[in-house]
């Protein structure tokens, strides 16, 4: 009788042992950006912005932001996050200084905008503040893309991140153009390259979407719709 007392003794802490650990098994990962076939921002690197280029983006994104009454720190990196230029308009925000510059880098060196760390963060995944302790989860930091390569990133701070984000936009629209401008006027291969050739010329960048969309319709050539797919993206 004591043996059998004893087997099921062991019996049943074998069975206790048993469910406590199946109850410790940690639970099953949350999804983790899934695994598509394509890896996600794979920008190339190119060779780093210019000196000049840089101060050309800085100023259309002050341009803006001087129109708007709204005083900005913005900033312009390499590939590597490291500045190029740098301006704080007057009455800018003093900490915010150290922000935009975080926010230039923080788009550099992930190839995506900060938009996408301040998404993840909004929606219950602060995992990403442990990946590095200078990024920077506030929307107005961009990439700057030419010829498909990554060449540096722009970062502005000052106001809400909404606000920051759409003088930055101008700042990155202003390279795109510019890179539009010197397409348009370097062939020559339909009516609509040649109309936004002489607005280049004629220093009418800003209207240049618009010119776009007005010739939409006048597309007669493999190039023209090209050169409308850039524009369309401005």
């Amino acid at each position: 009788m004591a043996r059998f007392v004893s087997i099921a003794s062991a019996f049943t802490l074998a069975l206790l042992v048993g469910s406590q650990a199946i109850a410790q098994q940690p639970p099953a990962n949350p999804p983790s950006g899934g695994t598509p076939d394509a890896m996600p921002f794979d920008i190339p690197y190119g060779t780093a912005i210019t000196a000049e280029k840089a101060k050309q983006i800085l100023a259309a994104a002050e341009a803006e932001a001087k129109k708007r009454n709204w005083k900005m720190n913005i900033a312009v990196v390499d590939t590597n996050g490291d500045l190029i230029h740098f301006l704080r308009m007057d009455g800018a925000q003093i900490a915010s200084v150290t922000i935009s510059q975080g926010k230039a880098r923080t788009a550099a060196c992930y190839r995506r905008p900060t938009q996408v760390f301040y998404n993840a963060y909004e929606s219950g995944h602060p995992y990403v503040s442990t990946l590095d302790p200078t990024l920077i989860a506030s929307p107005g930091g961009f990439p700057l893309v030419e010829g498909g390569k990554l060449v540096g990133a722009i970062g502005c701070s000052g106001g809400t991140g909404d606000q920051d984000a759409l003088i930055c936009k101008v700042g990155g629209r202003h390279h795109q153009v510019a890179l539009a401008c010197k397409f348009a006027q370097d062939v020559d291969h339909g009516p609509i390259n040649r109309a936004i050739a002489g607005r280049c010329a004629a220093g009418f960048r800003s209207g240049l979407v618009l010119v776009i969309r007005e010739q939409g319709g006048r597309r007669h050539t493999p190039m023209d719709v090209l050169f409308s797919k850039l524009m369309l993206r401005l």
